[in-house]
């Protein structure tokens, strides 16, 4: 990507996360579990994980639910492993457990 392209999306990443909070109330609610929904986020970022040459593991805890938004949640999470695939030297590791009631 040029980078005014790089800098288009990112404006326009922003943008959305800036108008969820007023769009609050639009929010989809749904609950899934956490291993294989993670599993695919991972997955649909995989091409560029390995054109980047990193390794991707994961470590998740089985017993979780996770209830929230999963369209935004997605974006969030394929975001953040966007991120690491242009900052990681090496591995991008995704550990996922939960610590006082809140999902980390």
């Amino acid at each position: 990507e040029s980078d005014l392209d790089q800098m288009e999306n990112m404006l326009s990443s922003y943008l959305s996360f800036a108008t969820l909070e007023q769009k609050a109330h639009l929010l989809n609610f749904e609950s899934t579990h956490v291993t294989p929904y993670i599993v695919a986020l991972i997955e649909q970022v995989q091409p560029k994980i390995s054109k980047a040459e990193l390794i991707s593991s994961y470590e998740v805890d089985p017993e979780l639910f996770l209830t929230a938004d999963l369209h935004w949640m997605a974006r969030a999470v394929t975001n953040l492993l966007s991120n690491a695939c242009k900052f990681a030297s090496h591995n991008i590791f995704v550990k996922v457990h939960e610590l006082d009631q809140y999902i980390v």
